[in-house]
């Protein structure tokens, strides 16, 4: 019996019901490859210092409002997949800065986060975004050992990615245990 090779655009194409059946808004789009867009509000990791206010006499916390825009690609350098998200306090401000990204996440993921992620062009936006840096991930699936063919390929990677940014990716992997369920 041959195992039939699974294109990325189809591992890809399963992510869409699944991840739609718990609202995240995802499409397909073809720029020069095969990309998912998703978008989602997360609920960041709450603290006394998670802070994007100011008022003139002192800071204010508020745990602000994020959205979240990420794309999944295929990236042809390392061949691995690629996330990249850019995340919106209050729904217009992007987070450019590393400790603001940071502050969101849960307190054992920062270090994790913080040597993963870089900021740079986004291939499937005109602007910039945040990404696992794929050296990373071609590290990860060097040592889980999960074949491309596998249908838990994608769903394997994004536990890796939800354990760095976690709880910003919390209702990806609700999406994925609600499948398994």
């Amino acid at each position: 019996m041959t195992v039939s090779a699974i294109s990325f655009q189809q591992h890809l194409l399963q992510l869409i019901p699944t991840f739609t059946n718990r609202g995240i808004l995802c499409e397909l789009v073809e720029v020069f490859e095969p990309i998912l867009q998703l978008q989602w509000q997360a609920k960041p990791y709450s603290d006394e210092k998670t802070s994007f206010e100011e008022d003139e006499s002192e800071m204010i916390y508020v745990l602000p409002d994020v959205s979240v825009q990420a794309w999944i690609r295929f990236s042809p350098s390392f061949q691995v997949p690629q996330f990249f998200f850019q995340l919106y306090s209050n729904g217009c401000f992007p987070l450019t800065k590393l400790e603001n990204v940071t502050a969101l996440l849960r307190p054992e993921n920062r270090e994790l986060a913080m040597d993963a992620l870089a900021i740079g062009d986004c291939p499937a936006s005109n602007g910039i975004a945040w990404y696992v840096h794929p050296c990373c991930t071609q590290t990860f699936f060097q040592t889980a050992q999960v074949s491309k063919q596998d249908t838990s390929y994608l769903p394997m990677w994004i536990l890796y990615i939800h354990r760095l940014l976690s709880p910003i990716t919390t209702p990806m992997i609700e999406a994925l245990d609600d499948k398994s369920s």
